[in-house]
């Protein structure tokens, strides 16, 4: 028997967590590198729900309807998702950080990670005094990160990259264009805010989470010509954001806020906290599994241990 893979694990959970309840329910995206596993993943998603605009499902919030959206505004978004999206006319919603766009280098979680392939962790457990223990991969290394204040992390990594002779990816290889938001626009794609430099915003004073989100919705509306009533909390999680922020969300116009808390969609719902059901990556789809569904992630977990055994035995 053909033992699965990574792609058949994801596209399992897709499928579980898109039949699992009929309640209404926001998909998220980041990187979507692979185009026939994101394929893969919109027909698994629209074989059990209607796929519909996001300013669509948050208003009337319909059983057996879904909204895509996607976080950052990678190139991926351009050179994938619209690609497969576009030419079946299904809707989706871009939520970008626009210091990238407007010149600024790329988000400082990408800058971390480059850093770390190029030089190793421990470099960067020197420059923050992060833990051994708790810092031993890139992705534990972005999320101990998190608890640094933002001003920090930009100039560890400016310090960083000016002793080890290196420079920040270059935005335009990895992230959308001004050119590449005004033509997805154009061709009924929607925007909405992630502020401008990706920052933990419960860690901010409120005049800075006003400057990153107030500016954000500003030059959003520069380049798309509308203003964004649609937000997404940086990481997203309950600690990320706070009462202050919500406050500032509604001073600038925003209806509706999404986290990366995973759920379904339901009448009482804050509009200004919605749930998020993150696909396309091993840690949010594992999260997810584990708070819908925990007892097939249990089950998919004695699975993995099966394989593991088996392979140690035979040698693989």
């Amino acid at each position: 028997m053909r033992t699965p893979t990574v792609r058949d694990e994801l596209l399992g959970a897709v499928r579980w967590l898109a039949w699992l309840n009929r309640r209404p329910v926001v998909f998220v995206f980041h990187d979507v590198p692979d185009r026939q596993i994101f394929e893969d993943c919109v027909s698994e998603i629209s074989a059990s729900r209607r796929i519909v605009p996001l300013e669509t499902i948050a208003r009337r919030r319909e059983n057996g309807t879904c909204a895509i959206t996607f976080d950052d505004g990678r190139r991926s978004v351009v050179d994938v998702a619209h690609a497969v999206l576009a030419p079946a006319k299904l809707p989706y919603t871009v939520f970008v950080c626009t210091d990238v766009l407007a010149g600024g280098p790329v988000p400082w979680f990408v800058r971390a990670d480059h850093l770390a392939s190029a030089i190793g962790i421990e470099p960067l457990r020197r420059q923050w005094c992060l833990a051994r223990d708790r810092v031993r991969t890139k992705y534990e290394l972005v999320s101990a990160l998190k608890e640094v204040p933002l001003d920090r992390i930009l100039s560890g990594l400016t310090q960083l990259e000016r002793e080890h002779g290196l420079d920040a990816p270059v935005p335009q290889h990895l992230f959308m264009t001004p050119a590449q938001v005004r033509t997805l626009a154009a061709a009924g794609v929607s925007f909405g805010a992630h502020t401008r430099r990706h920052p933990i915003l419960s860690k901010l004073g409120v005049d800075e989470q006003r400057h990153e989100i107030e500016k954000c919705c500003r030059e959003i509306e520069g380049l798309v010509g509308f203003r964004p009533f649609h937000f997404a909390y940086p990481n997203g999680s309950p600690l990320d954001f706070d009462v202050a922020t919500k406050t500032v969300l509604r001073d600038v116009g925003i209806n509706f806020g999404y986290t990366t808390v995973p759920g379904y969609l339901s009448r009482g719902d804050d509009p200004l906290a919605l749930p998020r059901i993150g696909l396309g990556s091993e840690p949010s789809m594992h999260r997810a599994l584990k708070q819908l569904v925990p007892w097939l992630s249990r089950t998919h977990a004695r699975e993995r241990r099966v394989r593991t055994r088996v392979d140690h035995t035979v040698g693989v």
